[in-house]
């Protein structure tokens, strides 16, 4: 099943002038759904579209796809999605001669979404065998209890026969949350509305389902995503290593894991692992030991080119671009879940964050092979302040997860390929099997 994602970012925002490309958290909106897109891998492709050229080069910068300019007359206050989303399908189709199965839309100011969310929603409209669903939040109590405002303030109850009944005894109500929708792509050409299919409702935590028109708006998701994620460092370093700075670590390191091979025969000879994710895999140093058999590999960076050399160096490693803090899998899914110089890079706000979705995405093994120190040291990285970090990594992870036994550990030189880094194998207490 093919599928594309049309995100309509038009440049005459009124209410919040360059709505769409205006800084949130530090960095243009835009490029957050963008990135939030990209990590879920719901969608072949991402298109936006827009009338506005600085809209188009913000795009292009954070990975879609800009192939046309929107037509004046498709970029108006009052025009609506779906004309839009057909304009993007239809032009596609002519230019290149393609279809696709299923068309998302997701909105320029869902930053707020995770790319889970995506996820969990197209397993959702798969399995249901409906022709679209969209994302809602619960109304923060009944419909029936709600109250109509007059022009003098006064009120009347929108369904006053229910002025007696309790509240729990009357069925949720949802709203539109205003984040993404996925339909069948004639959906989107056939003319028809949401509210004449019977669409699939896929709720949304309130947190995440904050539909931004208002500065108001705005200010109160920019305090809940910081808020939630305690994430401003982590998203600087992240847009430092998916730059032309993380463009020359992928230059200066692309033969260092030659003399790796013994090390990770001896890993997997403890391991046998059947599925491996890396994550911060750069372009294989270490996954192309790793290979063999039927064995599935999986590797995950924030550096686009990176991604790329690495797809024509090892064509059967399965490659997703997307946040360590974020990883876009279900839980459990892979036998060994490591990292190699990648932890060092988190800063304190992350760590956490990062180790414990290594930890989810687990089923029974977890390596790290990062600088070490007994207590917490920054080091000064190559001009950069507070991107590497010394730490006792092994203690910090049994500490934050006390289901994890240390079950081997160690020391790697530049003789071995590393630079001289310490390592830690973790199991999981409930893993099926032991030593």
């Amino acid at each position: 099943m093919t599928s594309l994602c049309v995100i309509p970012a038009r440049g005459g925002s009124q209410r919040i002038p360059r709505k769409n490309i205006r800084p949130f958290a530090g960095v243009p909106i835009l490029r957050r759904t963008i990135g939030i897109v990209l990590e879920s891998g719901v969608a072949d492709r991402v298109v936006v579209s827009t009338d506005d050229a600085e809209i188009a080069d913000v795009a292009r910068a954070a990975g879609a796809e800009v192939p046309f300019l929107r037509a004046p007359d498709l970029a108006g206050d009052h025009v609506p999605t779906i004309p839009v989303v057909a304009d993007t399908i239809t032009r596609l189709a002519e230019r290149e001669h393609r279809a696709f199965d299923t068309t998302w839309v997701v909105y320029p100011t869902a930053a707020l979404l995770e790319p889970r969310d995506l996820v969990q929603a197209r397993d959702a409209f798969i399995s249901s065998g409906t022709t679209a669903a969209l994302s809602v939040v619960e109304s923060p109590g009944p419909i029936e209890r709600s109250w109509r405002r007059a022009a003098n303030g006064r009120g009347r109850m929108s369904a006053p026969e229910y002025v007696n009944t309790r509240t729990q005894d009357l069925q949720p109500a949802f709203f539109d949350a205003g984040q993404f929708y996925v339909a069948d792509t004639s959906f989107w050409l056939g003319g028809m509305t949401l509210a004449e299919i019977g669409p699939l409702l896929l709720p949304l935590p309130r947190e995440r389902a904050i539909d931004i028109d208002t500065l108001d708006d705005w200010r109160f998701a920019e305090s809940v995503f910081t808020g939630t994620n305690a994430g401003a460092e982590a998203d600087r370093l992240e847009a430092l290593w998916s730059s032309e700075f993380g463009d020359r670590y992928v230059e200066r390191n692309r033969d260092a894991g030659d003399p790796r091979g013994p090390f990770w025969n001896r890993i997997l000879d403890r391991t046998q692992p059947g599925s491996v994710l890396e994550v911060g895999c750069s372009t294989g140093n270490n996954l192309r030991w790793l290979g063999a058999g039927s064995r599935r590999i999986v590797g995950v960076d924030v550096n686009r080119g990176a991604l790329e050399e690495l797809a024509e160096r090892l064509p059967s490693v399965e490659t997703h671009l997307a946040s360590a803090r974020r990883l876009p899998f279900d839980d459990a899914q892979f036998d060994l879940v490591f990292t190699a110089g990648v932890l060092i890079h988190q800063p304190d706000e992350s760590l956490d964050d990062v180790m414990t979705e290594m930890r989810r995405c687990s089923n029974r093994w977890i390596l790290m092979a990062e600088y070490f120190a007994p207590t917490r040291e920054e080091v000064h990285y190559r001009g950069v302040d507070g991107a590497l970090f010394r730490r006792d990594y092994g203690a910090m992870l049994g500490n934050l997860h006390d289901d994890l036994i240390l079950r081997d550990s160690g020391f790697l030189g530049n003789d071995e390929g590393w630079d001289d880094v310490t390592w830690w194998l973790f199991e999981r207490r409930d893993a099926h099997h032991h030593d």
